[in-house]
């Protein structure tokens, strides 16, 4: 028996998925063995910061032993490796889908961040930089 979270807009299996692990507005788990789900709401979706690390001491103290989510940064993926929590990519629109995913072994591991560290983006030029290419937006100053 595992018990397995996974981060969705709202309660319940029919949920759809939400991409964020830290700001999802609803983390529902799963005990794969008996189906029995509980729904929760996340209370760090408002956080300053610091969400995905809230977010995965919740499911560390929740018994979580998996999570399946869409986008991870680079704090919450250290704090849920130290956990021994496992990351599992998105492979449906609902949680009902990625959850009988998971149970057929057809998703991916995820092993470290899918995204930088605050920016939501991973480009060639690293976190930052918008489309002018950094702070200065390309202008000289006299």
């Amino acid at each position: 028996m595992m018990k397995v979270a996974l981060t969705t807009r709202g309660p319940g299996l029919d949920s759809p998925m939400d991409d964020r692990f830290g700001r999802a507005p609803y983390f529902i788990t799963v005990e794969t063995e008996t189906w029995e789900v509980e729904s929760e709401e996340n209370v760090n979706v408002a956080a300053g910061s610091g969400a995905g690390i809230g977010s995965a001491e919740f499911l560390s103290r929740k018994g979580v032993e998996a999570v399946i989510t869409g986008n991870v940064g680079p704090k919450a993926s250290g704090a849920l490796a130290a956990a021994g929590i496992v990351v599992y990519a998105l492979g449906g629109e609902t949680a009902r889908d990625n959850l009988e995913a998971f149970q057929e072994g057809r998703l991916s591991r995820v092993d470290g961040p899918s995204v930088d560290q605050k920016s939501g983006l991973r480009g060639p030029d690293g976190p930052g930089f918008g489309r002018r290419g950094g702070a200065g937006g390309g202008r000289r100053r006299s």
